[in-house]
């Protein structure tokens, strides 16, 4: 097939993938085969260790709010190039840390790096796909979040024991590099808009093409996505999620160093499952678009639910094994149905903003999430307790989903009812 015959939104789409292997499969998923070494190498406790992790989280938290504002203002470009730039900044700064004060601060500038990138490059895609083929394409986008794992759990174990003492600052040092690589490739290839590129986004039939709106009226599309209730019952989903997938991305390695495991194994381990994940955002985003966006949401947090609890009960290695590469079929699939399902709650305009709102929510589960599991560790010294709460969580989610379901099934079966009747 000739290149020129390939839909430019495909081009964009491999370039967002590869822009969120450098915000969140580097700048954040990282950190858990990083995390177990850093903890040693600055003489860290659980509940520094805590809250080092959540200071990602909170930068992520505070920029990723505003993201959508800045994207209307400045392009979805400027802001993914700035931030990636911000991210190799705090990687460089991390891996210079010297204590839990410096290591605080560094990593909550790859935070807010992570979360301005992401947030633009979301919107990005949901800008060159149409909705039938939005779900398909944000779960793809969620590859990169894999591949930062497979990575990671692949190359910072063998850079730690080849490096004495030193492997995990190596470690930030090369994927800073890598960070800064991507940035260029953005700043060479991206296009924020299929308008710019003179295309329709991928799917479209018989539309005509528009560019990014304009400020005007800015407040007024941020005020009706604050009151939109059924983007903060998405937005509490996006939050118990957010929670509950901190202990499998994040705790994993140092829950099976600690259960017996050799580091080098566990990172085997991570690396395997983030392989396996990188086909999940694509394959639940895929049954989203064909089952429905809230009955998919349901089903994928109660199927984690199911397999969080099996970490909290597993007594072998084999099951823990058989219950990572089962988690991670899911894995991205969550944040792929919700991202998608917002698109249908706002109009095109708005896109960008609402997901920057959706992921404040998203951001404050991650927030709080390793601060509470480090207290939990640090009273129990068990990761059971930690597990469980984490299922408890899905479990929330999965009730939340299907009950918006049903409501939107009855008000939408209302609705048809009352224009018969009128007919």
């Amino acid at each position: 097939m000739n290149i020129k015959t390939i839909h430019r939104g495909w081009q964009i789409l491999l370039l967002s993938v590869l822009t969120g292997l450098a915000c969140l499969g580097l700048g954040r998923f990282s950190y858990g085969a990083i995390l177990p070494f850093m903890k040693a190498g600055l003489n860290l406790n659980y509940i520094e260790t805590g809250w080092v992790t959540s200071s990602i989280f909170m930068g992520y938290v505070l920029c990723a709010f505003f993201a959508g504002y800045f994207v209307n203002k400045f392009s979805a470009k400027k802001v993914i190039i700035v931030f990636l730039w911000v991210i190799f900044l705090g990687m460089i700064a991390t891996s210079l840390s010297t204590g839990f004060i410096s290591a605080y601060l560094s990593s909550f500038f790859i935070g807010i790096g992570s979360g301005g990138a992401n947030v633009a490059s979301m919107g990005i895609v949901s800008s060159w796909f149409s909705p039938r083929k939005r779900g398909m394409a944000l779960g793809i986008l969620n590859a990169g979040n894999g591949l930062g794992i497979v990575f990671s759990g692949v190359a910072v174990p063998m850079i730690v024991t080849s490096s004495i003492g030193s492997g995990w600052r190596v470690s930030w040092v090369l994927l800073a590099i890598i960070v800064l690589f991507i940035s260029i490739l953005n700043i060479f290839f991206l296009k924020s808009h299929p308008g710019d590129a003179g295309v329709l986004p991928v799917g479209s039939l018989n539309e005509s093409i528009n560019k990014s709106t304009s400020l005007k009226s800015t407040t007024g599309r941020l005020l009706s996505i604050y009151k939109n209730p059924r983007v903060w019952t998405i937005g509490i989903c996006y939050f118990l999620w957010g929670f509950s997938y901190i202990m499998f991305t994040t705790f994993l390695v140092d829950f099976l160093i600690d259960f017996g495991l050799s580091s080098l194994f566990a990172g085997r381990i991570f690396a395997v499952a983030g392989f396996i994940s990188i086909i999940s955002g694509f394959l639940w985003g895929s049954i989203s678009d064909r089952l429905g966006r809230l009955t998919s949401l349901s089903l994928v947090f109660f199927m984690q639910m199911l397999f969080l609890l099996g970490f909290s009960l597993s007594a072998n290695s084999s099951g823990l094994i058989a219950l990572a590469i089962l988690y991670s079929i899911t894995l991205w699939g969550t944040p792929a149905i919700i991202l998608a399902s917002t698109s249908e709650f706002v109009s095109q305009s708005q896109v960008s903003s609402a997901i920057g709102f959706l992921t404040l929510f998203f951001g404050i589960g991650q927030l709080v999430g390793p601060i509470i599991i480090g207290y939990i560790l640090n009273l129990t010294s068990s990761y059971s307790h930690a597990f469980f709460l984490s299922a408890l969580s899905c479990f929330l989610g999965s009730l939340i989903s299907l009950t918006l379901h049903y409501y939107l099934k009855k008000a939408k079966t209302h609705t048809a009812q009352h224009i018969n009747s009128g007919a």
